[in-house]
């Protein structure tokens, strides 16, 4: 867990960590920091009907950020038999998603991934059809507005970064094949 920082240091407190990999891997951070910046973390669920959600950061973002591990319901933090993670972000003029999954112990092998830009939250099930999809609707005073267009089965974490103060953009662009 985060438990300071300072001008030139971040200190965290590490609680144990379960499973049957415990080996020391390397953290990787960032900082962001300046008189004007505001930031905002916030938990919360899919709906379990579609319709728009308010998402309350207390002021009005320019940049919001979506970090979520898949179709994961269970009190975190949790363990998954099977991999999965997703990212996704928003400004008031673009937004973007990607998920990755791969199913342990299965012959053959099953992974899926998928891409979108009219997406900011998007991901699949292991038979590579949408699960849950949210796209941004609004950037307002006290926070954002998105809309599910597809709700999740059950009460899905998802953790989002809200930032204002700094200057932000986000894009995506296809990749050259020429050499």
């Amino acid at each position: 867990a985060f438990d300071s920082w300072g001008a030139t240091n971040i200190t965290k407190n590490w609680t144990t960590i379960s499973g049957t990999n415990n080996a020391a891997d390397r953290v990787h951070n960032i900082a962001i920091g300046g008189a004007e910046v505001q930031a905002a973390v916030l938990g919360f669920t899919t709906p379990l009907i579609a319709g728009a959600q308010i998402l309350n950061f207390g002021f009005q973002p320019e940049v919001v950020l979506f970090l979520w591990s898949g179709a994961v319901s269970a009190a975190l933090p949790t363990n998954q038999t099977h991999r999965s993670l997703g990212m996704g972000a928003m400004t008031a003029t673009r937004q973007w998603a990607w998920v990755v999954n791969s199913q342990d112990n299965v012959n053959p092998a099953n992974t899926q991934r998928g891409q979108w830009t009219n997406w900011c939250i998007s991901a699949l099930n292991f038979l590579g059809a949408v699960s849950f999809q949210a796209h941004f609707v609004s950037m307002d005073p006290t926070g954002a507005t998105i809309l599910w267009v597809t709700p999740g089965a059950a009460a899905y974490h998802i953790s989002a970064l809200a930032l204002a103060g700094i200057s932000a953009q986000i894009g995506s662009y296809n990749k050259s094949v020429a050499p």
